[in-house]
């Protein structure tokens, strides 16, 4: 024969775990719809290239501000505060690469710029030997 305290316990127990089952699974869905949404929201890396038209430094000259990239037709302002480099710092008329987010406004922010490489020079020697040498 069972107690009439045994019975009343299990029956405390059972709703116990019926709510706690409950709560964890209540709980769980919010978990994954917060996951889902946080993720959402996290701005895509865009890539272009281009021609650099302009670059804006620091009144010292030390530190690279901002730089305007001519792509298809359209110019675009990168903010280069965060921007890391890639085969060197570029210079007016460079080709580059820039990797970016959307920034403030009308400002993208570049993360990483990659300048492609111009074609060498040749000099020819054999028709410098032949030129007069110029002096002051």
């Amino acid at each position: 024969m069972v107690s009439p305290l045994f019975s009343i316990a299990l029956l405390i127990v059972g709703h116990i775990t019926n709510r706690m089952r409950k709560l964890s699974i209540i709980s769980g869905l919010l978990l994954l719809l917060l996951s889902v949404g946080v993720t959402s929201c996290k701005q895509k890396l865009q890539e272009t290239k281009g021609v650099v038209s302009d670059i804006e430094g620091s009144k010292l000259g030390d530190t690279l501000k901002a730089m305007r990239v001519v792509s298809d037709g359209d110019t675009l302002l990168f903010s280069l505060k965060d921007a890391e480099y890639n085969d060197g710092i570029m210079v007016i008329q460079d080709s580059v690469t820039v990797s970016y987010i959307k920034g403030d406004g009308d400002t993208l922010r570049a993360l990483l710029v990659s300048v492609k490489p111009q074609p060498a020079h040749v000099v020819d020697l054999d028709s410098l030997k032949k030129a007069p040498l110029k002096t002051r």
